[in-house]
């Protein structure tokens, strides 16, 4: 955490991210070498763009094959593997194959001796952010906590990325200025009143290393939410005399949604969409996950969408956009999003299908029981199989993956005990279009 917050007023992004990378592999800790890069996925595929990948621990070699195998996979590939993948995993458990089975990859893995890796994806709902692999020989898997502690070390990658690019940009204004103590330096008068919430957060954090240096690193992590109030960011800034203040400066997440959206809305929408939980959000944004689930619940009205994969074929990125002309000067504009990827859920039993399709809706496990007539444990155990066969962690995840499959069945009635065992599953349409 002091690494990706330190500095940011006074270092070059490659700079910035080749201090980070180790520090993130060491959080991983598999010690095999790592790198990481910026990504930017926003606008038309011609102009998606990577910087030049950081290593560590690694040959010079693996930077340019990396760049070479995102220039020749096709868009979509690269969509699902930076934009779709989720906060945290493994990428032989989204990308279902190894490193050297990807286009343009031509042996290098093998070489290098890398077959996999633990992702830490830094992403920002507007679709550009910051990827971190920490590699292995073998493919491999991370714990419930190990992805739940990587996601918030994401949360914070991807505040504090937002805010160097603001500050190479434009040089913002401080909100507040604090000294060490607490004292407020200054404040600009559109943010006095978040002044008494800012000091709280300089006194978290100071609580926050007091705990790290009591080894409680995981309470730390928690307790150190990536914004305050979905603005504000708080970080340390020393003067040439080695004087610290303490800085805040607004670092929400800047997306203007033409659908009405509130910036607010916006964000909790985009990062729901790629499988972030609303829980994770909450973190991200510094904000009660109450007010998450009601900021979620109004992009749905506004959509006009009922669960999370309406949500994500809803927000799709049209990729190709056509102009069609209707006579007497009248022309229209036909949007085309990307087709949905089959065989997320050929995997699974029927049972274990209906029970994803119904989870990945929002339904809890006494809801689908009642819905299918059978126990909470049953659901539960079908549930547990079917993440472990996806490889994902969450509902929201789950949505996410299966958004992409049309097989999704609909939601059954409760079926009485006469019925039971037989699975049913009604297919939808998919279109492009």
């Amino acid at each position: 955490m002091e690494a990706i917050y330190s500095a940011l007023d006074t270092e070059t992004p490659g700079r910035w991210l080749s201090r980070v990378v180790p520090h993130v592999s060491a959080c991983v800790g598999w010690d095999q070498g790592a790198y990481g890069y910026a990504y930017d996925l926003r606008g038309p595929a011609e102009r998606w763009a990577l910087s030049e990948p950081i290593t560590h621990d690694l040959p010079r070699e693996v930077a340019t094959t990396v760049l070479r195998c995102f220039a020749a996979a096709p868009p979509e590939v690269n969509r699902r593997l930076l934009l779709d993948s989720g906060p945290a995993g493994t990428f032989s458990a989204h990308a279902g194959a190894t490193f050297d089975q990807m286009p343009g990859e031509d042996g290098m893995s093998a070489q290098a001796g890398v077959r996999d890796c633990a992702f830490v994806n830094a992403t920002n709902p507007d679709g550009d952010g910051v990827l971190f692999c920490v590699t292995t020989g073998k493919p491999r898997a991370l714990t419930v906590s190990e992805r739940r502690r990587l996601s918030m070390i994401a949360a914070h990658v991807a505040a504090a990325h937002r805010l160097l690019r603001a500050i190479l940009k434009r040089d913002p204004t401080p909100a507040v200025i604090f000294e060490a103590d607490g004292r407020v330096a200054h404040v600009e008068r559109e943010h006095e009143g978040a002044v008494r919430v800012l000091r709280e957060r300089v006194r978290a954090v100071d609580r926050a290393r007091g705990r790290l240096r009591k080894t409680d690193a995981d309470a730390a992590l928690t307790s150190w939410e990536a914004l305050l109030r979905g603005e504000y960011s708080v970080v340390d800034r020393f003067e040439s005399d080695q004087r610290r203040y303490v800085v805040a400066f607004s670092n929400g997440p800047d997306l203007s949604d033409p659908r009405g959206l509130t910036s607010a809305e916006g964000a909790v929408a985009a990062w729901a969409a790629r499988g972030h939980s609303q829980k994770l959000i909450a973190y991200e944004l510094g904000l009660a996950p109450g007010t998450v689930s009601a900021l979620l619940s109004r992009a749905y009205a506004k959509l006009g969408v009922r669960s999370r994969p309406e949500l994500i074929a809803k927000l799709a990125t049209p990729t190709q956009v056509e102009r069609v002309g209707l006579g007497s000067d009248t022309e229209v504009l036909l949007f085309s999003a990307p087709s949905a990827d089959h065989g997320a859920l050929g995997a699974l039993s029927p049972a274990e299908r209906e029970v994803a399709a119904a989870a990945a809706r929002g339904d809890d496990n006494r809801t689908i029981a009642e819905q299918r007539g059978v126990s909470q444990a049953t659901v539960a155990k079908q549930l547990a199989s079917t993440y472990q066969k996806l490889g994902v962690a969450s509902r929201a995840e789950l949505a996410r993956l299966l958004s992409r499959d049309e097989a999704l069945p609909r939601a059954p009635t409760p079926r009485s005990s006469a019925a039971r065992g037989r699975g049913r599953s009604v297919a939808r349409a998919g279109s492009s279009r």
